[in-house]
């Protein structure tokens, strides 16, 4: 890669500026003397740099600037202040030049003519962008074939269905060779076969052409299978740009482990509770104390020993509510097809706290494992990658438990960037 951004961005801010109408006739009159006014700081003093041939996912929730941002880039809005060069261009002050050299796809507009058929539309903007014959033939038979849209070619465009018209808005994004390609929900409201073939897509114009793209998604898993780097933005200032890799290292410390054990090894087929000498000698003590705190955390109560609140951290990156059993408490409902009984029959069952709790102490540092129970033989167990090795909660999991199967799962981006959205990682 060139070591000279295609993008550049410094301190870039956009500030919308709404009128506030009051309420009411009174306000209506007070409005046509002195107006209020209210300022929206969409996107706020960002600074980065994209080089040639990178994919970028750049996301973030709902109104956090992802659109303010790229409408920006591309030279539909100008910055209230801050400074940006694409491809060593001012989208502003060299409209006609800049848009010659990106493409530009909204998932919910399209660039093509309603009541032109699409190979009519494709032939237009050869004549707009002066492309010569031969090339346009060529990148057009080469698009069709990759998208397969043939069979769309002589339709009008009014009558495509939106997988179908994606697939051409891509083709016609295309047609002029640009180096940079801006794409704002590419997929939105494409079923799986089509997202998967944009995917490939994508993927085949930035390795055979080298290509600059800038994607912009809710859909995670366009941005896994296609951008090596995310920047994250909300409230419009940047939480994070950096390495996929990076994000899942520094943000996604919880591994999970998936454990099904032996059906006559659980206590919940024998119709009894399972007595502590049954339990590994070292997770007895705390078995029976779960045990015994059954009615207290039917009713509501706290059960611990220290007077501290019996969890780890309540709500976690797990996807539900999941608690440490330290202090004796302890349940972990699956939300789902595959969801535990209703509260109060798994806590009925002593046998299932004990386990819970001998699964919770696994480790013989005194540190304790998070545990939610998804069905009657399955469990969960979360820990920290940084304080445990994946290795070492496995071998003892192996020596103290009969084990029927293990999954070794790592932290979903998803899971990840939903947490950041929720501010429960700060920078």
């Amino acid at each position: 890669m060139s070591s000279a951004p295609i993008i550049h961005v410094r301190e870039l801010s956009k500030v919308y500026v709404n009128f506030d109408r009051r309420e009411g006739i009174g306000g209506a009159i007070k409005d046509i003397f002195k107006r209020r006014y209210r300022h929206i700081r969409a996107v706020d003093a960002i600074s980065f740099d994209i080089q040639p041939g990178e994919v970028v996912g750049y996301i973030g929730s709902n109104g956090a600037g992802k659109s303010t941002t790229i409408k920006m880039l591309t030279g539909i809005l100008t910055p209230t202040s801050g400074t940006m060069q694409v491809n060593g261009l001012s989208p502003q002050q060299q409209r006609y030049q800049h848009a010659r050299q990106i493409g530009v796809v909204f998932g919910q507009r399209t660039q093509l003519w309603w009541d032109l058929a699409v190979i009519e539309a494709f032939h237009l903007l050869q004549k707009i962008y002066r492309i010569p014959q031969e090339e346009y033939r060529r990148r057009l038979d080469q698009y069709v074939d990759v998208l397969d849209i043939s069979g769309q070619l002589h339709q009008p465009v009014r009558k495509l269905s939106l997988g179908q018209r994606m697939k051409c808005d891509l083709c016609a994004s295309l047609l002029h060779n640009p180096p940079l390609l801006f794409l704002d929900e590419p997929t939105i409201g494409l079923d799986v076969a089509i997202k998967e073939r944009i995917r490939r897509f994508i993927q085949y114009i930035n390795t055979e052409e080298e290509s600059t793209i800038i994607l912009t998604t809710h859909d995670m898993v366009d941005i896994e299978e296609l951008c090596p780097r995310l920047i994250i933005i909300d409230e419009g200032k940047i939480l994070f740009d950096g390495a996929q890799d990076e994000i899942k290292e520094r943000f996604g410390r919880r591994r999970r482990i998936i454990v099904s054990f032996h059906r006559d090894y659980l206590p919940e087929y024998s119709g009894k509770p399972l007595p502590a000498s049954d339990l590994p000698l070292s997770f007895g003590a705390i078995g029976m104390k779960a045990a015994s705190t059954i009615e207290e955390v039917k009713s509501g109560g706290e059960a611990n020993d220290d007077g501290g609140q019996a969890n780890d951290g309540g709500q976690t990156g797990d996807g539900g509510q999941t608690h440490g059993l330290a202090g004796g408490q302890s349940h972990g409902l699956a939300n789902g097809a595959n969801s535990a009984p209703p509260v109060d029959s798994v806590l009925a069952e002593p046998g299932a706290l004990q386990f819970m709790a001998a699964l919770s102490s696994l480790m013989d540092d005194g540190s304790q494992l998070r545990v939610r129970r998804l069905n009657l033989s399955q469990y969960q167990l979360s820990f920290d990658r940084v304080q445990h090795r994946a290795k070492d909660v496995l071998g003892r999991l192996m020596e103290q438990f009969e084990v029927d199967d293990l999954q070794l799962q790592e932290p979903e981006l998803s899971d990840i960037v939903r947490a950041i959205y929720e501010g429960r990682h700060k920078q």
